[in-house]
């Protein structure tokens, strides 16, 4: 007989109901584990109560469900689980931008600088740019010297021609610039992984594909992101587009690069003024239980969404280039 009759999922550990299954993803060990649906009824308050269970339940089914959870460590025994509150469903961010795009062709017709102070009052973190026209090192480390005293973290490059540039070059820009977090150069003669960082920082990838600018939306599950700051933002918002913005080659403003619809140029506006039109904002609240298919997704918390390219082009169906079925669970 056991001492403690209810087992309490660790508050870490995330419940997600799909169409066919459920999931748990542990947002401290970052992994995510498949469940039946029986097992999601019975935990879906985080608690599971053994002795009224063991009355409805054969010992070999329930003992089933024991073992998984104590063997993954997803939970502990105890007589008061209320005393252990879940973690709050909830997102927030002192930034009014978190991430931004910018693609870089021929020539910068704004002025680069001025944007990048703006990002950074902003409270923007990351950032990505792509380079669809050759640039020299020299070139590329001159546009990166406008981040040096900001508190942007992270900075993304993708780099179109992989000839271009030499792997001394490559090392020497990474060594250069501590705020690189990946380095990818495209049209390589193979995908593979060139210089691995630490800390998730420094990476050179040679990428085999062809860098263009609809180059975004495809769902994976090597792609799947386990950490709290993810599923709660998931939650609440779209885990793309939310505090997002993006500037192309010619200054247009607009979510990301993909979208059709402009906001505005900022040779003319400043980032400020877009935030302030509720229609460039309306979108950051579609979240994936707005979106068809995705709603019905036991992996939909932690899956990057894209709603720049869907099925019939539709604002809230599921991103085309998702070759999931939560219908079948089966990847096709």
């Amino acid at each position: 007989m056991k001492v403690n009759s209810f087992f309490r999922l660790y508050a870490c550990c995330i419940l997600v109901k799909g169409s066919k299954r459920a999931s748990i993803t542990d947002t401290q060990r970052f992994c995510l584990y498949l469940i039946p649906l029986d097992l999601y009824n019975i935990l879906k308050d985080g608690v599971l109560d053994f002795n009224k269970l063991k009355q409805i339940y054969e010992n070999e089914i329930l003992n089933e469900y024991l073992n998984f959870l104590e063997e993954n460590k997803l939970g502990f025994w105890t007589n008061h689980p209320n005393n252990f509150p879940p973690i709050a469903p909830v997102w927030d961010s002192p930034s009014l931008i978190t991430n931004a795009i910018v693609d870089i062709g021929t020539n910068i017709d704004y002025d680069f600088s001025l944007f990048v102070k703006e990002l950074d009052s902003l409270g923007c973190k990351a950032i990505m740019i792509r380079f669809f026209e050759k640039k020299e090192i020299k070139q590329i480390l001159k546009i990166l010297n406008f981040f040096e005293y900001t508190g942007i973290e992270s900075i993304d490059i993708l780099l179109a021609e992989y000839k271009d540039y030499s792997l001394g070059e490559l090392d020497y820009m990474i060594d250069y610039n501590i705020r690189i977090k990946s380095l990818a150069l495209f049209s390589a003669p193979k995908t593979q992984l060139y210089r691995k960082g630490d800390d998730s920082m420094g990476n050179i990838l040679f990428i085999a594909e062809k860098l263009n600018l609809n180059s975004c939306g495809k769902i994976a599950s090597n792609n799947f992101c386990y950490t709290l700051n993810m599923i709660t933002e998931s939650m609440n918002y779209n885990n793309c587009l939310n505090r997002k913005i993006s500037v192309d080659i010619y200054g247009n403003i607009s979510h990301c690069p993909s979208f059709p619809q402009i906001y505005g140029n900022y040779k003319i506006n400043t980032l400020q003024q877009i935030l302030q039109n509720n229609n460039f904002k309306k979108i950051w609240k579609m979240n994936k239980d707005h979106i068809k298919k995705c709603r019905d997704c036991e992996f939909r918390y932690v899956c990057l969404d894209c709603r720049a390219y869907t099925e019939n082009n539709e604002l809230d169906a599921s991103p085309i280039n998702c070759k999931y079925d939560p219908y079948t669970c089966r990847w096709n």
